[in-house]
């Protein structure tokens, strides 16, 4: 059989495997090189047909359980539509093949996760992900088993792209499920383990596991240590809504009324998708009707009514409980967000010191700088900390700024630097 499949004599080895007879004398191997017959062909019903046939002779054997799960796949799986196939004998076959299959380089185990998920989340087997069934899968595959290496393409710009490994996108979606199901003691030691792990991340994945664990740190009612987290992403240099939101859902907790108002409005500001934020609003404006802010807490139910509409998602219960003012029932979405981003940047600049100063010097790249301030000192910018998206830095523009505590990467130091630009 072995100088057969390297002579690649496959019509030698199909008439050996049709003769009942011979294969009665079959080995482990000699059912291995017929596999590989028939899968150099991609004849993949036949493959099936043959691990039925090894599995009944040879029981406890794994020797052909991974060519078997990607036969499965091609056969079965690949290029399913879920439109008009039965989605339920899928997710049956993929979670043979993800049980089946071994933990090598060669496995499609993680591949196979990797399918489930994608398709969980975007609804094709119901409209929500279920995470418990999500963790399920991800735990089947070893960690240690999947790839460091960073796959790169080049995009139609000509850019290089570098993707995430199979083991950093394990621990993302692994740390990301555990969060959901609750398991807050597990989700830190698996972000932990990420971070201890891995060497090189995209996408900000070192910065979204210490968020993660931030989150799983308040769970479990460690507020102090949760923004410690906060606070050296920021400085590492990620800025997002969500930090914010936590920060909020902190000072709530702890009755810090003031704090809670300047971290939602800061969230409410932190870019133009406020779609993304709707379960926020939502909240928000309980908090402000509870804290006196009523005309403001029906302006925030308001915009989540137009965000929905617009997006043609359902109402749920308590919007269609709400009892708005008729005027502001009749304000569209454009005079919703004009009065509330007044209100949101009255909060938002609360006791936040703001300084000028003129571009003095662009970096080759054209993207960030220096500011030469009127305090005298020089700090340090990037054009992403523009209030207006899209602003292009020009030497001898001048410029009104806050700032915040930023890690020099290149110098492992933490500096002053210039956010939130505006030009004057």
């Amino acid at each position: 059989m072995k100088n057969l499949y390297s002579a690649g004599n496959y019509q030698e080895i199909i008439a050996l495997w049709q003769n009942l007879e011979e294969r009665k004398q079959f080995t482990e191997w000699d059912y291995v090189y017929v596999m590989n017959t028939f899968y150099a062909q991609k004849n993949y019903e036949q493959c099936l047909e043959v691990y039925r046939a090894f599995h009944a002779v040879f029981p406890e054997s794994d020797k052909l359980d991974d060519k078997m799960s990607w036969s499965c796949y091609h056969a079965r799986i690949k290029g399913f539509d879920f439109k008009t196939g039965d989605a339920e004998k899928l997710r049956r076959q993929a979670e043979y093949i993800i049980t089946h299959s071994g933990q090598s380089v060669y496995s499609p185990k993680w591949f196979m996760v990797k399918y489930m998920l994608e398709h969980m989340k975007s609804g094709d087997f119901g409209t929500n992900m279920d995470p418990n069934l999500a963790l399920r899968y991800i735990e089947q595959v070893d960690p240690t088993s999947l790839s460091t290496k960073s796959e790169e393409y080049t995009a139609e710009n000509g850019r290089r792209i570098s993707l995430a490994s199979d083991k950093e996108n394990w621990y993302k979606e692994h740390t990301k499920v555990l969060l959901a199901v609750g398991q807050y003691e597990k989700c830190i030691a698996s972000c932990d383990a990420a971070l201890f792990n891995l060497h090189t991340f995209h996408s900000n994945n070192d910065s979204w596991f210490r968020f993660r664990k931030a989150k799983a740190l308040y769970a479990l009612g460690k507020t102090d240590e949760s923004r410690k987290y906060i606070k050296e992403i920021q400085t590492r240099g990620l800025d997002h809504w969500c930090f914010y939101q936590l920060l909020y859902e902190m000072d709530k907790s702890e009755n810090n009324i003031e704090n809670a108002m300047i971290h939602a409005c800061m969230c409410a500001t932190a870019d133009p998708s406020h779609e993304m934020r709707v379960k926020f609003y939502d909240d928000f404006s309980q908090f402000l009707e509870g804290n006196g802010y009523e005309r403001e807490a029906m302006l925030h139910r308001q915009l989540v009514l137009l965000i929905r509409k617009e997006n043609e998602w359902t109402l749920r219960e308590n919007h269609l409980a709400w009892k708005l003012p008729d005027e502001i029932a009749k304000m569209n979405k454009h005079a919703v967000l004009k009065e509330l981003q007044e209100f949101w940047n009255k909060w938002k600049n609360r006791n936040k010191e703001y300084f000028t100063g003129v571009i003095k010097r662009l970096l080759s790249e054209g993207k960030s700088g220096f500011i030469e301030a009127n305090d005298g000192n020089s700090y340090y910018f990037n054009a992403r900390d523009f209030q207006k998206r899209g602003t292009v830095p020009q030497e001898g523009m001048k410029v009104r700024f806050a700032l915040t505590d930023r890690l020099d990467k290149s110098k492992g130091v933490v500096k002053k630097n210039a956010i939130e630009l505006t030009v004057i």
